[in-house]
């Protein structure tokens, strides 16, 4: 009787097992029909997008600063003057009156206003020696005419007169003369016939011989007058006007360089008001470095710098341009300027100068940078130095190029990725992109026109998703095993 008990007992476990494998194995199947009816396409449980073909408009965005192209350096122009007694002005002054610093100003404002009380006296006295320069000139031009008069009265007036003067006389001499020989040679006939005394001859021929010689005495007066003393004086009169003209000159400059002393006082004096040259934003040119500080009240010397004033119709951003983008930039690309401190005002302008040579490293940041200037073409009334400014510069359009929204693309390890549907299951791969706008991302390798991609991807859940699931189990392979399993346990009990 036990050996029949102890024989029954492991059928009952064997059934009781088999019935229990057989169970759970009818529960997996279910359980598996059921995920598999419950499980979605992509389309369903993912917003995709297509892979197309797009013109793209790209725009490379950098940021920067505004400054001024045309940074003028205003400093005080006073020059030093030696006055007549030997003091003047060492060009030093003493501000009287500022302007505030950070003042927007218009061409010919006034800047400041310095002491020119010296300058001041120093004209006064110079508008003397002017005066006094000019007088002597006018003697001098005086002086020139009547020397000019004189050369002219003796050549056409004395020279012609003297020489006519001569002239009578020789002629009244030659006349004489022959009168005295005809005198004489009648002296003679009634001498021979005993009439006229030898004496009377005597002195008849005393008196011919006299007239003779006071003939050959004014012609020899009237040819050294001609030859020599007329040319003499001429030589003379011109000479002096050549030093009246030598004069002339003399005071003609002098009076030149008194004006020129004058006017230049004069400027010294208007350059004690300082004026803005055109339109700007006044900076002070403080020194800390040398405790130099623009005030009222401190003592200015020639040549030092006072002020900046950049002008702000000519503004520009020095934008800092990513080594990954500069080489796209050229000169002559067209920009739009964006500032954070004008919002919503957008200005133009175009890209003048781009750097070859990067910028000195900074140990905070890995990348290189390179300064791009973007001239503004149209600056907005408030724009000033120094403001933040945002620059894109728009490069030329890429036609007809495969494309996706840039949401479309995530970043694994410095590489970009896409999840492609694949079916009903998603596939990753790894893509080249190319330029990038706001809409869309150039793709240059890893996809084809028409596929679809996974927009915004989540790279935790979908890397689980990407993974193959393992093969489903079949009924007749779980029975088969719980059978197996069954039969062993039975065996293991009739054992026991």
């Amino acid at each position: 009787m036990r050996q029949q008990r102890r024989s029954r007992a492991p059928r009952w476990i064997l059934s009781l097992l088999l019935i229990s494998m057989a169970t759970v194995a009818t529960a997996g199947i279910w359980w598996y029909r059921a995920r598999l009816a419950s499980r979605k396409l992509p389309a369903e449980q993912y917003a995709l997008t297509d892979v197309r073909r797009a013109d793209l408009f790209p725009r490379i965005r950098a940021s920067g600063r505004t400054q001024s192209n045309k940074n003028t350096v205003i400093h005080c122009e006073l020059e030093r003057f030696e006055g007549a007694q030997g003091d003047g002005s060492g060009g030093a002054s003493v501000v009287l009156q500022l302007i505030p610093d950070g003042t927007r100003v218009s061409r010919g404002d006034v800047l400041a206003v310095l002491d020119s009380s010296d300058y001041v006296e120093m004209e006064r006295v110079q508008k003397m020696n002017v005066e006094q320069a000019r007088a002597a000139r006018l003697q001098a031009e005086l002086d020139h005419e009547i020397a000019r008069l004189a050369l002219l009265e003796f050549r056409d007036g004395t020279m012609k007169e003297m020489i006519e003067d001569y002239r009578q006389r020789i002629m009244l001499e030659r006349s004489d003369i022959e009168r005295e020989q005809d005198r004489l040679h009648w002296t003679h006939s009634m001498k021979d016939k005993g009439y006229v005394s030898v004496g009377t001859v005597k002195t008849e021929e005393f008196t011919l011989a006299k007239l003779v010689a006071t003939l050959e005495q004014d012609q020899g007066a009237l040819d050294v007058y001609e030859k020599y003393t007329a040319p003499r004086t001429i030589r003379e009169l011109e000479g002096v006007i050549l030093g009246a003209e030598a004069n002339v000159a003399y005071e003609t400059l002098r009076l030149q360089q008194q004006s020129n002393r004058l006017a230049k006082l004069r400027k010294q004096v208007e350059l004690c008001t300082i004026r803005a040259p055109h339109d700007g934003y006044v900076i002070y040119a403080n020194n800390p470095r040398r405790e130099i500080f623009i005030e009222e009240g401190m003592p200015v010397r020639q040549n030092q710098t006072l002020f900046y004033l950049p002008d702000l119709g000519s503004m520009e951003v020095l934008a800092l341009l990513n080594e990954s983008v500069v080489d796209q930039v050229r000169a002559g690309m067209p920009a739009v300027v964006t500032v954070e401190g004008l919002p919503n005002r957008t200005m133009h302008g175009r890209v003048t100068k781009v750097a070859q040579l990067p910028m000195p490293p900074n140990w905070r940041i890995d990348s290189h940078y390179f300064e791009g200037i973007v001239r503004i073409d149209d600056p907005v009334a408030k724009l000033m130095p120094g403001m933040t400014a945002q620059v894109e510069v728009e490069i030329p359009v890429r036609e007809d190029v495969l494309a996706i929204p840039p949401e479309a693309v995530a970043s694994d390890d410095g590489r970009d990725v896409c999840f492609v549907v694949h079916g009903e299951n998603l596939e990753r791969r790894e893509v080249k992109l190319g330029q990038v706008t706001e809409e869309l991302t150039e793709v240059t390798a890893g996809l084809m026109e028409g596929e679809q991609v996974v927009l915004n991807p989540d790279l935790d859940e979908l890397e689980v998703a990407v993974a193959a699931p393992s093969p489903p189990p079949t009924a007749s392979s779980s029975a088969f095993d719980g059978a197996t399993d069954a039969t062993a346990a039975g065996e293991i009990a009739s054992s026991h």
